[in-house]
């Protein structure tokens, strides 16, 4: 068993025709207010995931400012937690 949570990530899911656009928004607002790591652009479905997407890889101590933040401005996106 885990005593301790050590990180946490998200995916951020997009079309690359469609909303691209809105997931470049939603990283540059990130990268601009958040300690975090983010991943590369996939603009294919890779692994499990079944469209488009970038990760974002963040600590606990970032959780309750950074999930908040990712919910109200999503710009529509669909994002997994």
């Amino acid at each position: 068993m885990t005593a301790t949570i050590s990180s946490y990530h998200a995916h951020i899911y997009f079309d690359p025709a469609r909303t691209r656009g809105n997931a470049e928004r939603v990283r540059e607002g990130i990268a601009r207010r958040f300690l975090v790591r983010l991943g590369r652009w996939h603009d294919v479905p890779v692994g499990p995931h079944a469209q488009a997407m970038y990760q974002v890889a963040f600590l606990p101590q970032v959780f309750a400012a950074f999930v908040p933040w990712l919910m109200l401005n999503r710009e529509g996106l669909s994002v997994l937690i």
